[in-house]
């Protein structure tokens, strides 16, 4: 009624509610509302469920009442992540359903006309070979062509294309990628820095990154020595002499052990301690985010300290091809520079009470990493209050990672990602976009 009689702020109301009942039983029914009344935040809300319930998605009995336009937008989504093989069979459950409808014969040409665009956007050559064969052969899905071109698609033959299906595999909304897993040296000191660079080959968000465990460290100025898990051996005054010889320039410890003669230890020297994690102090720093527009600027921002590290480096190797050899000129001071090449798209002030080991910076806007693009991250962490308190914690022994799915690559330039633990990615769905291409596609 609302919709019918144009009450705009009634049918927001409306939308509102529906959008915080959707389940798993009920999403492609308010799917089906919301396409058809066209309220795009109630759909894409819709969508965003079943992106992230996909498995349970496919099970409801209302996925195979949709119809064949909803069908149509919920398969277009790359973050519609379900194993493709349990898509396959749903979608073909759909199209024998409406065939019986329509009482048409169910054999392939009648599944896929029936289908239509959905067909296409079945991430069939993403599948494995045995797969594909289990889900299609002898159905008569394909012309003959087709299949060889799906066949060299999967087999990884160089230039393969694919015009009868959607070859972009899908993925999750949410991914966190582990950059360092803490199995490097530790470092102590007043702050950590740590730079590395982002490439993507596809667009995706940065939502959070989640600092790794941060320990308080109290370090001495002055050289202290411990007995602490110090081995004992045990002497007699015949070998006194030869013992101070060999342990010349060295702190030890005698002990009189009575009759049994003496006991030495070599004293370990004790640089700081841990203090306790409930010592509650505040970590503080920034965060920038900077876009070089071309390669020679990346290496001029580069401070000496990371200049000098990838000097005898096989640069294209580094950064997916993010740093060309060919370009940098030895005769440019690349320390006299200045910042006008690099745009600047993100910065944030950090302040964290660290009650706690583990962290997480919460972007105040997720930062859009686009295709093909390089970005700079740089992240800066120190205690708030001027004390002799310092921050220990560990680095990667990785240098360069890369997600799940290969289309995020971290390469590290200075800090080996000291403070940092994760980073937290959304993806998009990209089903506007996907809409928009097809439709230029038509226009030409």
């Amino acid at each position: 009624m609302a919709h019918l009689y144009q009450v705009s702020n009634l049918v927001q109301l409306c939308a509102d509610y529906l959008a915080t009942i959707i389940t798993s039983e009920n999403a492609c029914a308010i799917l089906t509302l919301a396409w058809r009344y066209d309220v795009t935040i109630l759909r894409d809300a819709c969508c965003y469920f079943i992106d992230n319930n996909a498995d349970e998605i496919l099970q409801s009995d209302d996925f195979l009442e949709l119809s064949n336009e909803c069908l149509t937008y919920i398969l277009k989504g790359d973050t519609f992540y379900a194993d493709e093989e349990d898509i396959c069979i749903k979608t073909e459950e759909w199209s024998m359903r409406k065939l019986d409808e329509d009482n048409l014969e169910n054999h392939g040409p009648n599944m896929r006309q029936a289908l239509d665009e959905s067909f296409y956007y079945l991430r069939l050559p993403t599948m494995t070979y045995n797969t594909l064969m289990m889900c299609t052969r002898k159905k008569g899905y394909f012309s003959v062509e087709e299949y060889e071109d799906i066949v060299d698609f999967v087999n990884g033959i160089p230039d393969a294309s694919v015009k009868s299906n959607s070859c972009v595999a899908r993925l999750p909304t949410v991914e966190t990628l582990l950059i360092n897993d803490e199995d490097g040296e530790a470092i102590v000191s007043d702050n950590h820095t740590t730079i590395f660079i982002i490439s993507v080959s596809r667009d995706v968000k940065l939502k959070n990154i989640c600092l790794s465990e941060i320990h308080k460290y109290l370090k001495h100025d002055n050289k202290l020595y411990s007995d602490r898990n110090c081995k004992s051996i045990s002497i007699n005054d015949d070998t006194v002499a030869m013992l101070y010889f060999n342990y010349k320039n060295k702190v030890i410890k005698l002990t009189n052990l009575g009759r049994n003669g003496k006991g030495l230890s070599k004293l370990r020297e004790v640089t700081g301690q841990d203090l306790p994690v409930d010592l509650n102090l505040v970590v503080s720093g920034s965060l920038q985010v900077t876009h070089p527009p071309e390669v020679p600027r990346i290496r001029c921002w580069m401070d000496k300290t990371i200049k000098e590290k990838y000097e005898e480096e096989d640069l294209d190797e580094i950064g997916n091809g993010l740093y060309d050899a060919e370009v940098l000129d030895d005769d440019v001071d690349y320390d006299d520079h200045d910042d006008e090449g690099e745009r600047m798209i993100y910065e944030q002030e950090i302040q964290l009470q660290m009650t706690d080991r583990q962290q997480v910076i919460h972007l105040k806007e997720p930062v859009t990493f686009t295709k093909a693009g390089s970005y700079i991250v740089s992240i800066n962490l120190k205690y708030s209050c001027k004390s002799v308190v310092k921050m220990k914690t560990c680095t990667s022994s990785r240098e360069t990672v890369t997600s799940q799915y290969g289309h995020v690559k971290v390469v590290d330039l200075s800090g080996r990602f000291a403070g940092i633990k994760s980073l937290g990615f959304e993806h998009f769905s990209n089903r506007e976009s996907v809409k928009e291409s097809k439709m230029i596609e038509e226009e030409f």
